[in-house]
C-alpha cells in the first residue's frame, strides 16, 4: 500500500477550506487477510464546489487489491459520499474480491447534498 496523503478542497456557503484525507483511512480490508496489497492511484482531486440543495460534481480515484482473503471496505469521510458507478452514492461501499483480487475499480467522491 502506498503511503500517500491527498488534500480535498471544497467550498461551503462561500467559505472555502481544505481537508487532508489519508487514503488509507478510506480504503481498508475487512476481516483477516494474508499479506494483502491494496493499491490506490490518487493523482489529485480539485476543488469541490456545491450549492445549497445540490451535491458537488464527483471526482475519482482507483483502488485495486491482490493477496486478499476478504473484501475491501471503503468509507467516505464526513460530508462526502462515494460510488463505483457515479450514479448511486453512499457513505460506504464494498469492493468484492474474487480469487484474492479486486480489479482496478473507480471510486467516485463528491461532497454530500446539504
Amino acid at each position: 500500500m502506498k503511503n500517500l496523503l491527498f488534500i480535498i478542497f471544497f467550498s461551503y456557503c462561500n467559505y472555502s477550506f481544505a481537508q487532508v484525507i489519508d487514503p488509507r483511512s478510506m480504503v481498508q480490508p475487512t476481516g483477516s487477510v494474508g499479506a494483502p496489497t491494496i493499491t490506490l492511484s490518487v493523482l489529485s482531486l480539485n476543488n469541490f464546489t456545491n450549492t445549497t440543495g445540490n451535491a458537488s460534481t464527483s471526482q475519482s480515484f482507483t483502488a485495486s487489491g491482490t493477496g486478499l482473503t476478504t473484501n475491501i471496505s471503503v468509507s467516505a469521510p464526513s460530508g462526502f459520499e462515494i460510488s463505483t458507478d457515479n450514479i448511486s452514492f453512499n457513505t460506504s461501499l464494498t469492493l468484492t474480491q474474487s480469487g484474492g483480487a479486486v480489479g482496478t475499480t473507480f471510486i467516485y467522491v463528491r461532497v454530500s447534498q446539504f
